[in-house]
């Protein structure tokens, strides 16, 4: 019974874990890249001007990350031994899967400003800008020289897990 219970557990941790949705934010004003996983993790990276920081959270625990030397390698086989198994794709599969891979990705807001450093071409894109913003999109031009990116995507690992099997495995 102890055992069915903690079955029921792991299948249902799993379950839980493919359809959480997955966030990517990036914010170039603050200098901010991450990609979490609600509860379960949080993966951020920092920027100053010369220094990046990386940081992790595992079930909101921060975990140290450090750079090791080189690991010395456990494969006790010679690799001539070990038959390579490789998968090919043929280039129209990797276009499609493509394709589906961009399509499971959901934008949850973009905001951007633009300035190309050229006048009469800001202007030129002033409608187009006009013509693309509405909900969760705004994009704005600017003739201030400055340059910035605030975006927040949302997909679901069982997605991204189904274009896998479908386009590789089978």
């Amino acid at each position: 019974m102890v055992f069915i219970i903690i079955g029921i557990s792991i299948i249902l941790f799993i379950v839980g874990i493919l359809f959480l949705p997955v966030a990517i934010i990036a914010d170039s004003d603050r200098k901010v890249f991450a990609v979490t996983l609600p509860v379960f993790f949080k993966v951020t990276v920092r920027g100053t001007k010369e220094l990046w920081k990386f940081s992790m959270k595992i079930f909101g625990i921060p975990v140290k990350l450090s750079s090791a030397g080189k690991r010395k390698s456990v494969n006790k086989y010679n690799k001539s031994k070990l038959k390579k198994r490789r998968i090919r794709i043929s280039p129209k599969k990797i276009i499609v899967m493509m394709k589906k891979t961009l399509h499971s990705f959901h934008i949850r807001y973009l905001q951007a400003n633009i300035d190309t450093g050229d006048y009469p071409l800001n202007a030129r894109l002033i409608p187009v800008a006009a013509l693309i913003n509405g909900g969760n999109i705004m994009i704005k031009i600017n003739f201030e020289d400055r340059n910035s990116v605030d975006l927040k995507i949302i997909t679901r690992l069982y997605k991204l897990l189904w274009i896998l099997l479908r386009y590789i495995i089978f």
